[in-house]
C-alpha cells in the first residue's frame, strides 16, 4: 500500500476532480472543463488517435453526466488529437517503472497486483473510489465517483478498478486499438449468512465480446471486496491481452520480448486444471457428478451422488471439486506445518439481467479459524459445470499462493487480507 502522501486526494475542487475522472476514460489523454458543475459551457479533450472520436466523446459525456453529476445542456465538446509530446508525457506519467529493492523492474510474466485503494464519502450522498494496480513494475490508477446509496456504492469501486485496467491497456497493449471492459452489474447477496459481492463484465477484443464473472466474500467494508472481485474476473484476460503477440502492419505477428509459451506454462502452473467432468442421471432418480483435476504433478478423481433435483445440480459438482482441490493442496504441502482444511459451505443461483450465475461459497480452516472464499461462473454451459468452475475460482488464491511460495504457507491473515496478487 502506498503512503497517503503519495496518493492523490479525492477531496478536490469539482473542476479538478472531474478532469481527473476524464483522464481515466479510455482514449482520453487530458481534458479541461469550462463553466460550473450546474452549467458546463465547454469541454475540451485531447485523445489518442487510435480511438474513434465519436466513441471518446460519448464516453466523456457519459462520465460527466453520470459520475461527475454535471449539467451538460449548454456544453460544447471539442476533441483534439493529442500531439506526440502530450501523449509521451501522459505515458511517462502512467507508465513509470518503480524499481524493486534490488533495483530491478517487474518481470515479464508478473501477475496483476493491487497496490492500494481508497473508498470514502467525498460529500453527503456521494462516494469516491481510487484504485492503484501494478503490472511488470508499472503503476496505473483509476478513479470514479457515484452515489453512496446502493447500487452506486458497489458500482463505483468496480468502475475505478476498470479505469485503472484501461490505463494499463492504453499504455501497454501492443495492438492498434486497446480492448474494452464494460461493467454489467455488481450485486451483493447472502450465501449461508455470508455476504458475497458478484461482479459481471463484458470483455471485448477485436469485436469479440465475452462475459467475465467473479465473486468475493465480504469481510469488513464491501468496497475492497468489489475491487478484488473485479480484478479476479479480469486479471487472466487482461494479462493474456498484454502478453499475446499482435499482428504487425504487414499482417505478420510481432515477436514480443520473452516466450509466450513459457509465460503460458508459468501461468498454468499456478492453477489447478479441470481435465474432465461427468454428469450421470440414473433411471431411479439419482444424480452422479464426477470431476478429474490435475495439479502439483498429480491427478485426482472425485465424485458426489444425490437426488436428481435443482439443489443437487448446484451442490454436487462444487462439493466434489473442493474435495479434489483439498487433496491436491495437501499433495502440494498445504498442511505441512499447520492444521488446514477446506470445505464446501454453500451454493446459490443468481439471475441478474440476462445473466444466469452460480455462486459457490467455500471455507478454509487456517490457523484455527475459518476463512470464507467465494467464486462465480456463468451457467450458460450448464449448472453442473458452472458450480465446478466457481469452486475452482473460489480456491484460486489458495492455489496460487501454494504454487508461488511453497514454504512457508500463507497465514489466515494473509488470505483474509485478500491475496492481492491476482494470478
Amino acid at each position: 500500500m502506498k503512503s497517503e502522501s503519495k496518493l492523490r486526494s479525492l477531496r478536490l475542487p469539482w473542476h479538478e476532480s472531474a478532469e481527473l475522472l476524464l483522464e481515466s476514460v479510455p482514449g482520453v489523454i487530458s481534458a479541461t472543463i469550462e463553466g460550473e458543475q450546474h452549467s458546463v459551457s465547454a469541454v475540451r479533450v485531447w485523445y489518442e488517435p487510435t480511438w474513434p472520436v465519436g466513441q471518446v466523446i460519448d464516453a466523456v459525456r457519459e462520465c460527466l453526466s453520470k459520475e461527475a453529476k454535471a449539467s451538460l445542456t449548454a456544453a460544447r465538446f471539442h476533441a483534439v488529437v493529442a500531439e506526440p509530446d502530450r501523449r509521451a508525457q501522459r505515458r511517462a506519467l502512467l507508465g513509470r517503472v518503480p524499481t524493486t529493492p534490488d533495483g530491478r523492474g517487474g518481470s515479464l510474466d508478473a501477475p496483476l497486483r493491487l497496490l492500494g485503494h481508497k473508498v470514502e464519502e467525498v460529500r453527503h450522498g456521494v462516494v469516491g473510489a481510487e484504485v492503484w494496480i501494478e503490472w511488470q513494475g508499472r503503476t496505473f490508477s483509476g478513479a470514479a465517483i457515484g452515489p453512496s446509496a446502493p447500487p452506486g456504492n458497489l458500482r463505483t469501486p468496480a468502475l475505478a478498478t476498470l479505469r485503472a485496467l484501461h490505463s494499463c491497456l492504453q499504455i501497454l497493449y501492443d495492438g492498434p486499438v486497446p480492448p474494452g471492459l464494460v461493467l454489467e452489474s455488481v450485486v451483493q447477496i447472502m450465501v449461508e449468512n455470508s455476504p458475497i459481492v458478484v461482479v459481471t463484465l463484458t470483455a471485448s477484443e477485436h469485436a469479440r465480446p465475452h462475459t467475465l464473472t467473479s465473486a468475493w466474500a465480504v469481510q469488513g467494508a464491501s468496497g475492497l471486496a468489489v475491487i478484488l472481485a473485479t480484478l479476479d474476473a479480469t486479471s487472466r484476460t487482461v494479462t493474456r491481452w498484454l502478453n499475446e503477440e499482435q499482428p504487425s502492419d504487414d499482417g505478420r505477428h510481432a515477436i514480443t520480448a520473452g516466450s509466450e509459451g513459457a509465460r503460458s506454462d508459468n501461468a498454468t502452473s499456478r492453477r489447478l486444471t479441470l481435465v474432465d467432468f461427468e454428469v450421470d442421471r440414473s433411471p431411479s432418480g439419482d444424480l452422479d457428478v464426477g470431476v478429474r483435476l490435475t495439479g502439483f504433478g498429480e491427478a485426482v478423481d472425485r465424485s458426489r451422488n444425490g437426488s436428481d433435483n435443482e439443489a443437487a445440480h448446484l451442490e454436487l459438482g462444487a462439493s466434489a471439486t473442493l474435495d479434489g482441490v483439498h487433496e491436491l493442496l495437501q499433495i502440494g504441502g498445504w498442511s505441512e506445518r499447520h492444521d488446514r482444511d477446506l470445505r464446501h459451505a454453500g451454493t446459490s443461483r443468481l439471475r441478474t439481467g440476462e445473466h444466469d450465475i452460480v455462486v459457490v461459497l467455500a471455507e478454509a480452516l487456517m490457523d484455527g479459524r475459518w476463512v470464507p472464499l467465494a467464486g462465480a461462473a456463468s451457467a450458460d454451459s450448464g449448472v453442473e459445470r458452472a458450480s465446478i468452475t466457481a469452486a475452482l475460482q473460489a480456491t484460486n488464491a489458495l492455489v496460487a499462493d501454494r504454487t508461488a511460495t511453497k514454504m512457508p504457507t500463507a497465514s489466515a491473515d494473509e488470505v483474509t487480507g485478500s491475496i492481492q496478487t491476482l494470478k
